[in-house]
């Protein structure tokens, strides 16, 4: 947990200087990439050396999803741009607040994790391994950074 939260830390503090250089995207899909590759590196090779490396993915996806998608709608809401269309930016025609949307994304991720805790039961007892949750966040982040490349950086 201690290399989990120090790879968080550190990670949530240097994101600003990532994003400036690489991009909002690149340094979105590139941490959930990381993530998926951590998990199924360590699903392969469980090792308690592998746990301590590995457990870093797992606290630059937590910087990632901590960070990058309140810096998101902070940008949609100073630049009033929440759609394109024809390569124009075309404003939000319902008055809603920032307030309202960092309360929707802060709900998205816990309603999430609710979802994943409620099914990891039955995959584990299906597959007979707890690797089966390795091999969940394998997919469920390869299919996250697919979606990512759909989201509307500006």
């Amino acid at each position: 947990m201690s290399v989990y939260a120090l790879s968080c830390s550190i990670y949530s503090i240097s994101v600003t200087k990532l994003r400036k250089v690489l991009g909002t995207k690149i340094v979105y899909i590139t941490g959930i990439l990381y993530y998926g590759i951590g998990m199924l590196i360590l699903a392969i090779w469980p090792t308690k050396w592998g746990v301590i490396v590995f457990s870093t993915s797992a606290g630059i996806l937590y910087g990632t999803l901590f960070t990058i998608p309140y810096i998101l709608v902070a940008n949609y809401h100073a630049k009033d741009c929440f759609r394109m269309h024809n390569g124009e930016s075309v404003p939000l025609k319902q008055a809603r607040g920032l307030g309202t949307d960092v309360a929707i994304i802060s709900s998205m991720v816990f309603i999430a994790q609710l979802v994943i805790s409620l099914s990891i039961g039955p995959l584990i007892s299906w597959m007979q391994t707890t690797c089966a949750i390795l091999y969940a966040s394998t997919f469920l982040a390869f299919l996250a950074a697919i979606s990512a490349m759909f989201v509307l950086y500006v």
